[in-house]
């Protein structure tokens, strides 16, 4: 939907209502300036896929953080062969916004691997049908398996140890996930025309052959099936539980590789609504065959167990981070399932269930999060609500280009310029 904006026009005749309407702008854009305000700690607003076009406009308008996405498959063309050229068009971005004043944000760009480390075997996640996950079509997606392989990790901790050596560490915080769209998780549950895939069927993670991370563990029942029925629905359990806690050490095993360069802030970005409670044994009980709620909308297939993920962090500077604060039902769902005010987990959006999981943490986590892009000035108002009640230290809109966007078909900047404003002024 786009966003409409009511033209007036300067006449001779409305000069008293020109010079109160200046004031009235001057005093909004005074207070956006002044981010955070003195009367209180205020989140800080950002943009992803920032454009160093727009930096100082964004400024302007309040905004202090740009998000700079790398792409490993650019910054590392060849094996062991970095591209100056990339690197210095990279340095040049992160120059013009710090120089307009903005902090930075960095995505490794995980999600965009270089076609060299497919040739490593077993690199490819393929599921209980034996698909190998290939998406060539659409950048972002065509993920590597670095859960259940070590030798893709090792890859992937030269890169990291490169991007810092090459650009520093001074960032305002920089985001993991490394799965498909720079998100943790694993691939979807349709594919090639097939439903209720797993990704856990390679053959390092079913124990076939070596190659497992430290500490990782090969599926404790390799072989079985999802919806296929066993005593007391054992195989599922185990199976499930074991699925996601691989995820979880994913995770662990990102923080850990950046702590060895950067001490800062480091996001993990969790995706769509994420796995409730009595949702696990649920999926469960039908052997996950596909029919509990967390499956029809590929929460287990993905990995979304939230409560699990952010138990499972062992530092203390972790941000948890939504992609979606202004979700109103789990993807592709379009009717609001969210009940924010009730006692009933399963109903509140995710950002506040992510914010109680970040609250249960000892200690507890910082949270923040972004819209899940492509939005109206709606979604904009209902990020700004939340980010409120659930106490956000810092939001990213997604897209800067979309608040450029000439033909207003998303919340505009002088939208995102009033929001900041006023919710400062409060």
């Amino acid at each position: 939907m786009s966003v409409k904006r009511q033209a007036w026009e300067i006449t001779t005749v409305f000069k008293i209502y020109w010079f109160g309407l200046f004031g009235f702008a001057f005093v909004l854009l005074a207070c956006a300036e002044k981010t955070p305000c003195p009367t209180k700690p205020v989140p800080m607003f950002g943009t992803l896929l920032s454009d160093s076009r727009y930096a100082r406009e964004n400024y302007r308008a309040g905004i202090r953080l740009a998000t700079v996405s790398l792409a490993w498959g650019r910054y590392v063309p060849r094996k062991e062969q970095v591209d100056e050229r990339y690197l210095a068009e990279i340095k040049s971005r992160i120059k013009a916004f710090r120089e307009a004043g903005l902090q930075i944000i960095l995505d490794l760009g995980m999600h965009y691997p270089p076609s060299w480390v497919f040739q490593i075997p077993h690199s490819r996640f393929v599921n209980q049908y034996g698909d190998p996950f290939i998406i060539v079509n659409k950048p972002g997606l065509n993920v590597v398996n670095a859960v259940f392989n070590q030798t893709v990790r090792e890859q992937q901790m030269a890169y990291v140890d490169r991007v810092f050596n090459d650009l520093g560490t001074d960032f305002f915080a920089v985001r993991i996930g490394w799965g498909p769209y720079s998100e943790l998780h694993y691939p979807w549950k349709g594919y090639k025309g097939k439903q209720n895939c797993y990704w856990g069927f390679d053959p390092i993670a079913q124990g076939k052959t070596n190659g497992l991370p430290p500490n990782m563990k090969p599926c404790p029942v390799p072989g079985w099936l999802p919806g296929t029925p066993s005593d007391h629905h054992e195989s599922a359990r185990l199976f499930l539980n074991w699925y996601l806690d691989s995820l979880a050490q994913f995770q662990n095993f990102q923080i850990t590789t950046l702590r060895r360069h950067y001490q800062g802030q480091i996001i993990v970005p969790y995706a769509n609504w994420g796995i409730r409670p009595g949702q696990i044994a649920e999926a469960v009980t039908g052997d996950l065959n596909g029919t509990s709620f967390a499956e029809r909308y590929e929460q287990t297939h993905k990995g979304y167990d939230f409560a699990r993920l952010i138990g499972a962090i062992n530092d203390t500077n972790v941000v948890v981070y939504s992609t979606c604060v202004n979700a109103m039902a789990p993807w592709p769902c379009t009717v609001s399932m969210v009940d924010d005010d009730g006692d009933d987990p399963s109903k509140w959006s995710p950002i506040h269930y992510l914010a109680s999981c970040a609250a249960q943490h000892r200690p507890p986590l910082t949270v923040a999060g972004e819209n899940d892009g492509n939005d109206n000035l709606e979604a904009m108002q209902i990020s700004f609500r939340r980010l409120q009640a659930y106490d956000l230290k810092f939001f990213v809109w997604a897209f800067d280009f979309q608040l450029h966007d000439k033909q207003r078909r998303y919340a505009t900047i002088a939208d995102y310029q009033r929001c900041i404003a006023q919710f400062c002024a409060n």
